[in-house]
């Protein structure tokens, strides 16, 4: 092949381009991916919150109406800090 004196080293400058391109890319979906897991994670935690705070309420419901737990003031939960399933050291505090 014949090459014209302006087109010595081109190749070398597109891979380096490409190189380039490829790391951006790379970053790009890193830093989304990482978002991701990160929204994930919140949508999870208000989940499992939700659930905990529902099934009190549920708990709260079965109670006769001179039950100790329905007198005014703050009653904290036996089981805090307590795991999604409701068993004790979690990363939830009900109360």
């Amino acid at each position: 092949m014949i090459y014209e004196a302006s087109q010595k080293g081109f190749a070398l400058v597109e891979v380096m381009i490409a190189g380039m391109i490829f790391v951006l890319v790379t970053l790009g979906l890193t830093s989304s991916t990482v978002n991701s897991k990160r929204a994930a994670d919140g949508s999870r935690f208000a989940a499992e919150a939700t659930t905990l705070a529902f099934d009190k309420l549920e708990q709260l419901r079965t109670l006769l109406p001179a039950a100790s737990d329905l007198t005014v003031g703050s009653h904290a939960d036996g089981a805090n800090p307590m795991r999604p399933s409701g068993s004790g050291r979690g990363i939830y505090s009900r109360s």
